[in-house]
């Protein structure tokens, strides 16, 4: 395979090829993969693993810089499937055509998603001891931040028009990728208070952009590097909701809009499978796209990151992870217990429990599967300890909903 991982068939042919000729594959936000990447490292700490996967990963920026930039550095995508927002009206091609070139389009997406690799890069370089790399994965993530900064306009991240270097405004026309410097916390506060506002525009209009699950991994964690962890707790509830009930029967299903040239005896939706997105009219006849699809499967990190609100702390020396309670309203009844199990991190195993207690109360309960007594430390986000419940293999604490706090080994 080339270094893009550029979609083929099962014979190996190139099933996406633009207008002018370019076998492509999906840019680097799609996915958000290198966020993924780090997210497993962070969590178990395998350094043979990184080692392993670092020679590909390298390749494949390489490549990006070789192949996807324009004669002063700014990245782009071949057409508009690379970018994986086919025939987006982002990229003023004729009739939408989502094969046509588009590489005078210099995307925020790709940008930040590229400054956030090569950073991400810089951290791995440095627990690897290539000390040369570090500074060269850093200098490039320097370059993409202050490109960033400059595709701020008016309130909102806009594309440039590499043809005039002039940002593209679309009248009555938003595109939820733009927060994508937000969702990789590249933004910084005076731009999160004026793009804020955008978050209840895109909860006013869901349909296409919070029905796919690849939009909804941007805007997530865009809303909650915004703070704005309350409203994405309880969007992320509603559409759990809605598609989760669809998903558990035990029943095939009507295909719908979605028709097929399949026998009588074989045209229907399995159930109990991922579909391709998540749609608002899922009742009415529309399934959801293809069947048993990736993305479509990652509703439960949804949960994960923001109602349990479990994400993975950057720092190597201080190994530990941060707990956010984030109960959205129709749950927050007062008695319920909520909860998860089998956490891994790191060498530990464990379940989290939150039991809703009066007023904003919440209390937190740690149990794992072995001792940890005088092992596990919880601060608050300024550095302040927590005092909280020990025994052996168990940890009780009392926070607010939405309270954050870190728990380290």
């Amino acid at each position: 395979p080339m270094p893009n991982v550029p979609c083929s068939r099962e014979d190996g042919s190139m099933n996406m090829i633009s207008a002018h000729g370019k076998e492509c594959g999906t840019a680097p936000i799609w996915g958000m993969p290198f966020m993924v990447i780090f997210s497993i490292y962070q969590r178990c700490g395998d350094l043979d693993w990184l080692k392993s996967l670092y020679p590909y990963l390298q390749e494949y920026l390489e490549w990006w810089i070789e192949n996807r930039t324009d004669e002063n550095g700014w990245f782009f995508a071949a057409c508009s499937w690379e970018s994986g927002q086919d025939a987006s009206k982002r990229f003023l091609v004729a009739d939408h055509n989502p094969g046509a070139a588009s590489e005078f389009v210099r995307t925020v997406d790709i940008t930040a998603a590229m400054g956030h690799a090569f950073s991400t890069m810089g951290y791995f370089a440095e627990l690897l001891n290539n000390d040369e790399a570090i500074g060269h994965w850093n200098g490039l993530a320097s370059e993409q931040m202050k490109n960033i900064s400059s595709m701020f306009v008016d309130g909102w991240y806009r594309d440039i028009d590499g043809r005039t270097n002039k940002p593209i405004i679309l009248k009555d026309y938003f595109d939820v990728m733009m927060f994508t410097p937000v969702a990789f916390n590249m933004a910084n506060s005076d731009e999160i208070d004026q793009l804020i506002s955008m978050f209840d525009y895109f909860k006013e209009n869901q349909r296409h952009w919070l029905e796919w699950p690849s939009f909804m991994q941007v805007f997530s964690e865009a809303a909650w590097y915004a703070g704005n962890r309350k409203y994405i707790s309880d969007l992320v509830a509603d559409i759990a909701d809605r598609i989760y009930n669809h998903i558990d029967k035990n029943k095939v299903l009507p295909v719908g809009h979605h028709q097929s040239e399949l026998p009588e005896e074989y045209n229907y939706r399995i159930p109990g499978v991922s579909n391709e997105y998540w749609p608002i009219d899922l009742d009415n006849g529309n399934p959801g796209g293809c069947e048993n699809y990736g993305w479509g499967a990652t509703m439960p990190v949804l949960i994960i990151r923001n109602i349990i609100g479990f994400r993975e702390l950057n720092n190597e020396n201080k190994k530990g992870f941060s707990l956010s309670p984030s109960v959205p309203n129709d749950l927050f009844i007062a008695g319920r217990t909520y909860g998860i199990s089998k956490i891994n991190f790191r060498e530990l195993n464990f379940s989290i429990s939150y039991t809703i207690g009066g007023s904003n109360n919440i209390e937190v309960k740690m149990r794992f599967s072995k001792n940890v007594q005088y092992r596990i430390v919880l601060e608050d986000e300024k550095g302040k300890d927590l005092s909280l419940l020990q025994n052996d293999d168990t940890i009780k604490i009392k926070v607010e909903n939405f309270q954050s706090f870190n728990v380290y080994l």
